[in-house]
């Protein structure tokens, strides 16, 4: 067992500690609905996607959004798929699926991973992660966080220790995914495909505060 594995499965096993201990949820801010969330985010115009009852199966009890979104940059013909999941509670076994997890199941073989930093237009900085994945000669750009009481975080590793430290200090137990997706075009370089899902990010990333309790 390699030290990352069991410094997660520690990690869980303390959250599942706490949580079991603290049951009274707290009282969370209602935020406004993620269906409100503009289709229009900068030069992106997006559509809605269906998200299949199996898939909600798998997902649990929580809110969630999906849409395809498209530049309007001449020659920027890739898509930019947004996935939102919002968990008021994260107890009885609901709590955020990691994309490490989803997407191996999909098919996808995860190749490179880093961490973005970037200033958003009101020159907040934010860390989320970045990944190329895989998946026969198909190549996906992805970005993925936590968003923990308006808290940008960028692993699966610091987002369980806060979802345990937040449990303790007050007994929430809230908190959110957002992934962003983009193919890497025939042609196209994975940085063009990350400027394209950065440009994305530093658009939608000032708007969530609207959306996701903080």
């Amino acid at each position: 067992m390699n030290a990352k594995l069991a410094t997660l499965i520690v990690l869980l096993a303390a959250t599942a500690t706490v949580l079991h201990v603290r049951n009274a949820s707290p009282a969370v801010t209602q935020s406004r609905s993620l269906d409100e969330l503009p289709l229009e985010l900068g030069h992106f115009r997006g559509r809605e996607q269906v998200i299949t009852q199996d898939v909600r199966d798998v997902l649990g009890d929580g809110r969630f959004l999906s849409r395809s979104y498209m530049s309007d940059v001449p020659f920027e013909a890739a898509p930019v798929d947004l996935l939102i999941a919002y968990y008021p509670s994260q107890r009885n076994g609901q709590s955020i699926h990691s994309p490490q997890n989803c997407l191996p199941g999909a098919g996808w073989a995860f190749e490179g991973h880093s961490v973005v930093t970037f200033r958003d237009a009101a020159q907040h900085q934010h860390r989320i992660a970045e990944y190329l994945i895989g998946n026969g000669s198909a190549r996906m750009e992805v970005l993925y966080w936590y968003r923990s009481r308006g808290e940008d975080i960028a692993s699966d590793y610091v987002a369980k220790w806060q979802l345990m430290m937040q449990a303790v200090r007050d007994g929430r137990t809230d908190g959110g995914l957002i992934r962003i997706m983009t193919p890497i075009a025939d042609g196209e370089t994975q940085q063009q495909a990350r400027e394209r899902v950065v440009g994305f990010a530093k658009s939608l990333d000032m708007r969530l505060g609207d959306f996701l309790p903080g």
